[in-house]
């Protein structure tokens, strides 16, 4: 129908605009100066494999039935390879160094190439592999499908085991690599569980638009690039070595002048304050702000906000002008915009609830 072929054109044109968005990335990482080889070649192993993966699905109901079938064998390597490379991906990035790669790490590559080697020969029994389940899956399809998502499964508990997410000890944390860290293995997690509701609606042949070709996670695996590229775009350190983080340029003097807006302009009373906009009022950028509240106030910017504004609160509560106010109005005044936030941040500053406090 034509509400159909539109909606295919608007996928096509999301996954190759997806696609060169992941070209812009991986040229702006060879564009970072002083990078870190390991990571840079864990980030680039990472967004290669998702790039590749983006131009096939927007190709692949733009050929002919003999490309096709070489598609759906790329992706298929590629489900084998999508554990591993974002075990070892995201290992490299936290650690910044390449971990030792051991050969269990290439069997799933080693099992999808046999078995694809197997069906096209007559040492397997392809009539068996081709019969079809339903008009949607065939039994070789199948089988090959649920293999990769039990490794893809097995790798994701490998990140989540081995990793944590925690600092290295004695190496101060690096909040934008953390988040790039997390939001790929969520992102990653989430494509898991939507090829699994895709499988399992295939099976009982309920096809919406996208799922006979699993295009619904090739959309969710486009969000990585977008993470990436936001990421690389205001933190480019997160490819650097932490041990050659350059020392801040007149880091003292970057200090003083944030120290004077905060004190005379007071922009922590507005409420929707963000890292950009503050940078800009001390004309630097914003991960350089993050990296001098990192190292010279060691807090993160959120919480170095809320200290200016639970100092400020207590300020106004003392004041005689402000005795009549309520101390959610005062949280309000301040830049506070919910009572649960104000509540969390004035005991984290102080150690004592607001009534505790003022008693």
């Amino acid at each position: 129908s034509d509400v159909y072929k539109r909606q295919f054109q608007y996928l096509v044109f999301f996954l190759f605009a997806t696609a060169f968005y992941g070209l812009a990335v991986l040229f702006i990482a060879f564009r970072i100066k002083k990078r870190n080889r390991p990571k840079l070649i864990a980030f680039l192993a990472l967004c290669v494999a998702i790039v590749i993966l983006l131009f096939g699905g927007a190709v692949y109901n733009q050929v002919n039935l003999i490309w096709r079938s070489y598609l759906t064998m790329l992706a298929h390597t590629l489900l084998f390879v999508w554990g591993p490379i974002l075990y070892l991906s995201l290992k490299t990035l936290r650690h910044q160094k390449l971990p030792v790669i051991r050969i269990i790490h290439y069997l799933p590559l080693l099992a999808i190439l046999l078995l694809i080697i197997l069906r096209f020969t007559v040492l397997l029994n392809n009539s068996f592999l081709t019969r079809e389940i339903n008009p949607y899956l065939t039994w070789g399809n199948s089988i090959e499908l649920w293999l990769g998502i039990i490794i893809v499964i097995v790798y994701h508990g490998l990140v989540l085991r081995h990793l944590q997410f925690k600092s290295i000890s004695g190496v101060p944390k690096i909040e934008p690599e953390q988040k790039l860290v997390n939001t790929t293995y969520i992102i990653s997690l989430l494509a898991v569980i939507v090829l699994i509701a895709n499988y399992l609606l295939l099976l009982a042949q309920i096809n919406i638009g996208g799922l006979a070709n699993f295009e619904f996670v090739l959309i969710v695996l486009s969000f990585t690039i977008l993470a990436e590229f936001y990421y690389l775009w205001n933190y480019p350190e997160i490819l650097k070595d932490r041990g050659s983080v350059y020392a801040l340029e007149n880091a003292e003097g970057l200090k003083q002048r944030l120290l004077e807006v905060m004190n005379t302009q007071k922009p922590f009373k507005n409420p929707e304050l963000n890292i950009a906009e503050l940078s800009e009022m001390i004309e630097s950028k914003p991960h350089i702000l993050s990296r001098l509240l990192n190292e010279s106030f060691h807090k993160n910017f959120r919480d170095f906000i809320n200290e200016y504004r639970v100092n400020e609160f207590i300020e106004l509560a003392n004041s005689d002008h402000f005795k009549n106010f309520t101390f959610l109005a005062l949280a309000y005044e301040v830049g506070f915009n919910s009572k649960s936030t104000f509540n969390l941040a004035f005991k984290k500053v102080t150690k004592s609830s607001p009534r505790e406090y003022f008693k």
